[in-house]
């Protein structure tokens, strides 16, 4: 702890209109969450960022790799074709329910984000290797027990890296959390789109196991540059309020300004009368169901639950309408490409989208703008039977609509996380690391979620309704999602507007 020196700063008021004199206090620095690294120990968040965006490249790559191999090699040992897609849907799952737990450990100051990402990093990437060895498997029963064991563990080691990483940048750019969060999302779509494809060629060259040591050492790698280059403050030693006090003889604050400062938290406390409020203040880091209860969050995750549900909706289901709109003359190659659209533009719009909301608008309005156009969307995905007399099935419209699902995905997705920080500021909790790392195991679980629950409801809708009305189901689902989320926020804005005015 620095040596006590008085900083003039700590108690300047330009407004002396509401002002008062008090004497014999303590001016309280809280540092609120990670202590800034020393001089010595600086790192540029530019390091800290491209070291996340790296991460979830490798972390979404190992997680998309699997699935374009796997039913080759689940064909030798006479796996069933439902058993295979059992194996792909368990990490979803599993990333599910671990991830609020994940959330809770990166929180505890001995533990933290670091210490966190090295070990998801690690047990991702020694589990994505060990699968590689799945051939072995001399039966179909050990290959699907050894298959569903090791892609569960590694859903662990996921969903440990994916929450770490996502604390961390919430805590670093904490005035451009969603600019930060889509250039991991570009990074994420990165991954998916070209890990299939370098995966191919591993798989000629090299067989099964090649492709998934490749990947499971470049997850790995990023271990050993996590220990190296992220910064030591991030290791959990330092995530307790650090305090710092001086006695001041006298001094004139302003009511409206003692909590108000951009690096740290000021309490200015008279000793005699107010030393046990600032032990209440410190411990008040809310728990992951009093963030549930929360209006903002509950409607943020469950904004993300459907958002990333789409994208996997239409993976499950496209295919099958593109055979059909073309009368099965489509070739693969097409088809390939045709799934390339809507990733593209999402990324492509992913960091406009993060630095308008950061800047510019209100992370909630884009949602729901974000909400609107993609309802609209997906009724020209089939198009919807309401529309058909008038709008018919073709190839030019389905791909403009998977292009323009893209972007409006893109404002539905990109502000979640900034706008339930900002749920959390504005009902008065605290905005801690801790409570960032719980945040984001909710964002990561409900990430999971979203993609267990999208092909379900796709394979089952487009088969017992077709894709027209399945995507029209879809449409109102998402309308239904985005009246809530609006009613949600004039809800939310007048209970704020109370809480001031008591305040």
């Amino acid at each position: 702890m620095p040596d006590k020196e008085f900083d003039p700063l700590l108690i300047k008021n330009e407004d002396y209109s509401n002002s008062f004199k008090v004497s014999n206090i303590k001016v309280v620095k809280v540092y609120d969450g990670y202590k800034k690294p020393s001089s010595k120990n600086k790192k540029p968040s530019l390091i800290i960022m491209a070291v996340i965006c790296t991460i979830f490249f490798a972390s979404f790559s190992a997680f998309a790799i699997v699935a374009p191999f796997l039913p080759i090699e689940a064909k030798n040992t006479k796996t069933s074709l439902a058993w295979t897609g059992r194996i792909l849907s368990c990490f979803p799952l599993i990333s599910f329910l671990v991830s609020p737990l994940a959330g809770k450990i990166v929180s505890i100051p001995r533990v933290g984000p670091k210490r966190a990402l090295v070990f998801g990093c690690g047990l991702e990437g020694c589990c994505e290797i060990l699968f590689g060895l799945a051939y072995l498997m001399p039966t179909s029963t050990t290959f699907v027990v050894y298959c569903l064991t090791l892609r569960s563990i590694t859903a662990i080691g996921s969903s440990f890296t994916l929450t770490a990483s996502l604390a961390i940048i919430s805590e670093v750019f904490k005035k451009n959390r969603a600019l930060a969060f889509s250039l991991t999302e570009i990074f994420t779509g990165i991954g998916l789109m070209v890990s299939p494809g370098y995966g191919g060629i591993l798989f000629k060259y090299g067989g099964f196991p090649t492709p998934f040591i490749f990947t499971g050492a470049i997850v790995l790698a990023m271990m050993v540059v996590v220990l190296l280059l992220m910064p030591k403050s991030f290791t959990g030693e330092e995530t307790r309020p650090v305090l710092q006090s001086l006695d001041v003889d006298e001094c004139m604050l302003s009511r409206t300004s003692i909590f108000m400062n951009k690096k740290f938290l000021i309490l200015l406390i008279e000793v005699q009368e107010f030393e046990e409020e600032i032990e209440d203040i410190l411990e008040k880091t809310p728990s992951t169901l009093q963030l549930l209860k929360n209006p903002g969050v509950f409607l943020g995750v469950l904004s993300t639950c459907l958002a990333l549900s789409l994208p996997s909706f239409l993976e499950s289901t496209l295919t099958h309408h593109l055979q059909e709109i073309t009368k099965d003359e489509i070739c693969v190659e097409k088809i390939g490409l045709i799934f390339l659209i809507m990733p593209a533009t999402f990324t492509a719009s992913s960091v406009l989208t993060g630095h308008l909301v950061d800047k510019y608008f209100n992370p909630r309005y884009v949602i729901i703008l974000g909400q609107l156009l993609m309802g609209i969307v997906f009724l020209l995905f089939g198009p919807s039977p309401i529309l058909y007399s008038r709008i018919p099935s073709n190839m030019t419209l389905l791909s403009v609509s998977l292009a323009l699902q893209g972007i409006f995905l893109s404002f539905a997705n990109i502000p979640i996380l900034s706008d339930m920080h900002n749920s959390v500021k504005n009902a008065g909790m605290n905005v801690s690391s801790e409570t960032s790392a719980l945040l984001s195991g909710l964002f990561v679980a409900f990430i999971s979620l979203g993609n267990t629950v999208g092909p379900i409801f796709g394979t089952n809708l487009t088969e017992k309704y077709g894709f027209s009305w399945a995507t029209s189901i879809m449409s109102f689902i998402i309308f239904g999602v985005m009246i809530i989320l609006t009613l949600g926020t004039l809800i939310e804005n007048r209970i704020n507007k109370r809480r001031r005015i008591k305040s």
